[in-house]
Parts: structure tokens; C-alpha cells; sequence
């Protein structure tokens, strides 16, 4: 007998007993149905309804209050109205039922329920509670037939189970998805609506179906989150257990942002942030619902795209009609999919074979013919597959393609089973019913509308495949938050020279300094400008003279920028950086995720560029390389139109310093921006032009 502990949400999806807390004896009303879909997924083990105004509900005893069950049960189900609900979490906690789970809304999610929800957390707290809501539409766990919801989704008389986990902020949209399993066939394994996870989060949800042996894949369905800094473990964990994480973010749009934040009360982060930091997690992102499911169902049945034994390996395609090979190519190029290149073996063979009109390079056009020669379909389909660069195939079926689904089942299936990755099968705009649709993946092959289509699915399985082979495993600890708060231009240079980040030397000249003397130190020509605490927006403002070449010059523009900021005020002269490529870097505390590095491109066009990745702090200097080579303005640090490359490591080992000195700054520095930083040819470093702290 395993010695393992249970995990706190053993008692939620793993339960052996269950109470309905405020249960109503009408069926028709939300409260009463939850009762009724236990029971109608025959829950094996005892259930008691909580209600002292019924003797039995259901033909089942009644109880009065949780007090008087004649065990503690694993889970209670609370049903009774918000001002009451802190007290029934008190009771079932002295009762001793270690989950609960709220339907009960009128908590986080609306005026003045803030207070009730803290109740309701110090409450579960005080017990140690796993709490899933409140206001959550519940939680199913299909193979232990715990099936606690009030959701329609769950309405009906048998629930196909089938290795997808559902996580959603929404109960609608996940309930929609839920529906969507069930009806096609493919079935799902869990559910959560996680509600307003006033204890847990989709990051708990997330952490515990990763470790269950029927989930391949975790839908999730996300407005906003609270704990970001979980993102990496979890993700990497799933990772780890071969696990794909699946995400519809919602709010990414400024208007997005303002309706999650009326639904839920809760600003969102930039999507900006969500997309870097889910890419560097190795989370995949999509559009819609629909292609939240279309995942889901294609992760849950198909093998990722093999490895090609040749040199230039990818996708093979058999094109019955001509017209789809080059849109074919045009979707591979746009979404990376890599095209295999046949040998000339492959190829010689196939143009033996095919009609004299056919097309034996990859993509083939292999002609109408295969669907009246069923030997010409074998023959070709074996040369593509056993292409040594062949990863996966797309087959491209005509107008009569609906019909062949059903005529040449067999085949298709035959060729399934030869071929050595994933197999898509894409029709003319037409749509596969259900059954067909789960039958044919159940073969190994994924029904596609169009070609587009099934590029979209072979683009999500070479993500996973590259998730899986990859881990950023130099992952730095977090370091102690041990330095004081810079004040002023001085202390905040001093300490990025001290902490290996190369400031452009530098002097001030106050009023009535001799010029000359001040600037001994450095070589012309100089930029003359307000010190960073006078004026965040410098050039905006006048307050930058660039190029200038003597002191008497030096003078004129400290005078000139006196004039603006005060004549008591010191003024900022540095040599000027030698030419190179104009780069940002910055750190901040996003509220959703903590300390994260932003690198870009800089100068005082990054607002309108807006070409920026962000990256986890923790820093693993393997994500910080991977996001510096997904910016635009890499073009430049490659050495663009004959300039020579740029200092690479130069600039990455700045941000990474940058990234570490941010984190030992106490939380009342919000961020660190250095722009422009200047990086010059490889071998000749950094050089950072203006710092701003805030």
C-alpha cells in the first residue's frame, strides 16, 4: 500500500463521500440541481444532503446541519445563499471536511463583497480547506464519477471519458468546451470552473492534473492571473510529464482589458507579457474556443512529427488537386511548419509513378488519378512516408474527399498505421461530422477543413515537439533582496558600474563650475542633459544637446537647460557612446507575474516600435538568448546590409546583470529602464546612454 500522503485535492475530484450544504428539494432551482447530477452519474460512494427544512430529498436522509452527518465527508457542496456561506465553511471545518466547493456567488466579483469574501477565506484557512469558488460552476472528475456542478454540460446520461483536464475562469466558456468533448466523443477527464480562487488558483488546478495518469492535455480558459511566479515550475513540470498546456487568454486588447476588468474586477496585464512569458514557459496560445477544443482533440490522439533520418526534414504533402500545393507551401512559410525535401530517389520514383501531369517534388500534386487507382494511392503514399525526411504527412483530398472518408476508410487508415508521424487528412471546405471526426482520429489521422487548417494543427504539434526538447534549465535562484534604493543620478550610476552594467563616463556641472575643470575627465564630443530625476522625457522636452565639442559649448547647453528645469540644478554631461545598434533594457514588477526583463529595441522611437520581448525573473540566460533572437531589430545585431554583427554577449550578459541587481532592490522600486543602450561591434561591449528608476 503506497505510503503517499493525499493531496489536499484528493478530497475534490478523488472523493469517497460527499454533503450538499443548503441543498433545495426543488429540482428546478440551481441548488437542486447538483444533487440530482451526482446521483445521475451514480457516485459510488454515500451522499447527505444538508437542508432542515426536508426529511429526505431524492429518497435520500436529510440532515439538519453538517454537525449532525454520521461521518465527515471528503467534499461539501455549498449551495446556500453568500451572507451564509462563511458560516458553513466555519462548520464544515469543525466537522472536520477537508474541500469544499461554492456555487454561491456575490463575493470578489461584486461591490461590497469584498468583505464577505475575506470571511470566507479566514474561514478556510483556519482549517487548512482545499476551497474551490466561490461563485464557481463546479468541478467534475469523470473515471471517480465525482461530478459536482450545477453546469448543463453535465446534464446528460453518459459522460465519455477521454485524457483532456479543463481549467476556466469562465464556467460558461469552460462548460461550453466541456459540452463541445462530450458530444464529439472524445470525451474530458476533469473540469474546473475555478471561480474567483479566493484559496485556490488554476495554477493548483494545473499543478495537481499534471501528476494524473488520464491527462495528456490541460485546457485552460484565462482572463487574468494572481500567482505568475508559479508559471515556470508548473509549466516545466508539465514539461517533464510529457503534458501540453493549451491557453485561451482573454483581455489582450485595450477593450479586452476593460471588460475583464467589469467581469472580474481585475486589471490584466499587456498581453505582451502573457504571450513572452507563455512562450518561454512552452505554453501554446490560441485564438478562439474552437481551436481550444481542436487542440485539446488533437493532442489528446496524435503522435508529435517524427524525426526525419535525412538532412532536411518536415512536412510531406499528397495533393490530389494541383491548385493546393503552393497554398500548401504559403501556410508552411507563415507558420514555420518545415517543408521536407525528398531525396532524389524519393522523387525520381514518384515521377516514374505519376501521371505525366502529375508533380513528384514535395509538395506533390499526385493527381486525380489515386482516387480511381487505389494501387497508385498505396504506391505513392508509401514513397512519402518513407521518405527518410519526411515528418508528417497532409493528405490533400479533392471535391469527392467526403465521400472517400467513407469509401476509403480502409485506406486511409492502412496508410495511418505505415507512416511514421502525424497524419492530417484536409478536405475543400467541408466539415467532418463527430462520429467520423473521432473515428478517423482514433486511426491516427486528423480530419482538416482545408489546407489551412491543417497547417494550423501540424504548426501546434512542431511546437510541442519543440517544447518537449526544450529546458531552461540554467535557471537562475532568486537573490536576496539585500540593497538600499538609489537617490539621485550619482548613486544609481555608481551602482550599475558596481554590478556590471557599463555606464557612459560621465560628470556634472553645476552653476558657476568651471567648465574646463569639470570635463577633464572625459572626451569629446559630449551629450549635455537634465539629470534623469529633473526629466523623464528628455529629447521631448529640449533637454538634450548631442555632438557638442568644447566647453564653451558645454556651457551655452547647461545654461539653455537651466532655463527649462531651474538654475539650481545640476546638469548631466557624458561622452558619447561610439556608434552601434540602439537597444531597452528594463525590469519590472508586473503585477500578475513579479520581476520580469524586458529587452527591445531602444532610442526614442520604442514606444511606436513596440518590438519587445519580455523574459521570467529568475533569469534563464537560455530564454533571455531565445527572446533576444525573436526581436526585430536582431536583423541588426546580425549585421544588417554589410554593418558588422553586434556584441551579443555583451548585451546579454548586461541584461543579465540588470535582471539580477533589480531583484536585490527592495519593492519600492518598481522598475529599471536603460534606453538607449548601445551596443557596439562584437568584441567592443555595451555602452548604457541613460538610466531611469522609478
Amino acid at each position: 500500500m503506497s505510503s503517499r500522503q493525499p493531496h489536499s485535492l484528493d478530497h475534490v475530484f478523488k472523493a469517497r463521500s460527499a454533503c450538499f450544504v443548503g441543498v433545495s428539494s426543488d429540482a428546478s432551482k440551481s441548488s437542486g440541481v447538483p444533487l440530482r447530477i451526482m446521483m445521475r452519474h451514480k457516485f459510488p460512494g454515500p451522499i447527505y444532503p444538508v437542508n432542515p427544512k426536508a426529511e429526505t430529498i431524492e429518497g435520500l436522509k436529510c440532515y439538519a446541519s453538517v454537525a449532525d452527518l454520521p461521518e465527515a465527508p471528503d467534499i461539501a457542496y455549498i449551495t446556500v445563499p453568500a451572507p451564509a456561506v462563511p458560516a458553513a465553511i466555519e462548520a464544515c471545518g469543525k466537522r472536520g471536511i477537508p474541500s469544499c466547493s461554492i456555487l454561491t456567488s456575490g463575493f470578489e466579483e461584486v461591490e461590497g463583497g469584498g468583505d464577505l469574501a475575506g470571511q470566507v477565506r479566514a474561514a478556510a484557512e483556519k482549517y487548512d480547506m482545499a476551497l474551490v469558488g466561490p461563485n464557481s460552476e463546479g468541478t467534475w472528475s469523470v473515471k471517480h464519477r465525482v461530478i459536482l456542478t450545477f453546469g448543463s454540460a453535465a446534464k446528460r446520461d453518459t459522460l465519455h471519458h477521454g485524457n483532456i483536464a479543463i481549467v476556466s475562469q469562465s464556467g460558461a466558456m469552460g462548460g461550453g468546451l466541456a459540452r463541445r468533448l462530450q458530444e464529439s466523443g472524445y470525451g474530458c477527464s476533469y473540469f474546473v470552473s475555478v471561480g474567483n480562487e479566493t484559496i485556490l488558483t488554476a495554477f493548483d488546478y494545473m499543478d495537481y492534473l499534471i501528476d494524473q495518469d488520464d491527462v495528456d492535455v490541460i485546457l485552460v480558459f484565462l482572463e487574468g492571473i494572481i500567482d505568475g511566479w508559479r508559471l515556470m515550475p508548473v509549466a516545466e513540470k508539465a514539461r517533464r510529464n510529457g503534458v501540453r498546456i493549451v491557453v485561451l487568454k482573454s483581455g489582450n486588447s485595450a477593450a479586452g482589458r476593460s471588460a475583464t476588468a467589469s467581469h472580474t474586477g481585475k486589471v490584466s496585464t499587456p498581453f505582451g507579457i502573457y504571450r513572452d512569458l507563455f512562450d518561454e514557459a512552452g505554453i501554446i496560445m490560441v485564438r478562439s474556443l474552437v481551436e481550444l477544443l481542436e487542440a485539446g482533440q488533437l493532442f489528446q490522439r496524435m503522435p508529435l512529427p517524427a524525426r526525419a533520418t535525412g538532412d532536411h526534414g518536415g512536412l510531406g504533402v499528397m495533393s490530389v488537386p494541383g491548385g493546393a500545393r503552393a497554398l500548401v507551401a504559403d501556410q508552411c512559410a507563415e507558420t514555420g511548419v518545415p517543408l521536407a525535401k525528398f531525396t532524389p530517389e524519393t522523387v525520381a520514383t514518384l515521377r516514374d509513378l505519376l501521371p505525366k501531369f502529375g508533380v513528384a517534388e514535395n509538395p506533390t500534386d499526385v493527381t486525380g488519378e489515386v482516387v480511381s487507382n487505389p494501387e497508385l494511392l498505396d504506391k505513392s503514399a508509401d514513397l512519402v512516408i518513407n521518405d527518410p525526411n519526411t515528418e508528417a504527412t497532409l493528405l490533400q483530398l479533392g471535391n469527392g474527399g467526403p465521400r472517400d472518408i467513407h469509401t476509403k476508410r480502409e485506406a486511409f487508415t492502412a496508410i495511418s498505421a505505415r507512416s511514421k508521424g502525424p497524419v492530417i487528412l484536409s478536405l475543400l471546405a467541408d466539415t467532418v461530422p463527430d462520429a467520423a471526426h473521432e473515428e478517423l482520429s482514433r486511426a491516427g489521422i486528423f480530419p482538416a477543413r482545408d489546407c489551412g487548417e491543417g497547417v494550423k494543427y501540424l504548426s501546434w504539434l512542431y511546437r510541442a515537439r519543440e517544447i518537449a526538447d526544450t529546458s531552461y534549465d540554467d535557471r537562475a535562484g532568486a537573490p536576496t533582496a539585500d540593497l538600499d534604493r538609489p537617490t539621485g543620478w550619482r548613486e544609481t550610476a555608481d551602482l550599475l558600474a558596481d554590478n556590471g552594467v557599463p555606464v557612459c563616463p560621465w560628470t556634472t556641472i553645476a552653476a558657476g563650475d568651471n567648465v574646463a575643470e569639470a570635463l577633464a575627465g572625459l572626451t569629446f564630443p559630449v551629450a549635455v542633459k537634465a539629470l534623469p530625476e529633473d526629466a523623464a522625457h528628455k529629447t521631448e522636452l529640449g533637454l538634450v544637446h548631442l555632438g557638442v565639442t568644447d566647453a564653451e559649448a558645454v556651457a551655452r547647453a547647461a545654461a539653455s537647460i537651466r532655463e527649462t528645469i531651474g538654475q539650481d540644478r545640476p546638469v548631466l554631461v557624458q561622452s558619447m557612446a561610439a556608434e552601434g545598434v540602439e537597444l531597452l533594457i528594463a525590469a519590472r514588477r508586473d503585477p500578475d507575474f513579479g520581476p520580469i526583463l524586458i529587452v527591445g529595441a531602444g532610442g526614442r522611437d520604442v514606444e511606436l516600435l513596440e518590438d519587445v520581448r519580455h523574459v521570467s525573473l529568475p533569469l534563464s540566460k537560455k530564454a533571455l538568448r531565445h527572446a533576444v533572437g525573436k526581436l526585430g531589430v536582431d536583423a541588426h545585431l546580425q549585421g544588417y546590409r554589410g554593418a558588422p554583427p553586434a556584441d551579443r554577449d555583451a548585451l546579454l550578459a548586461c541584461a543579465a546583470a540588470v535582471g539580477t541587481l533589480f531583484q536585490r532592490l527592495p519593492a519600492s522600486v518598481t522598475e529599471i529602464e536603460l534606453n538607449p543602450v548601445i551596443v557596439h561591434p562584437d568584441g567592443a561591449g555595451v555602452s548604457v546612454v541613460d538610466v531611469l528608476i522609478g
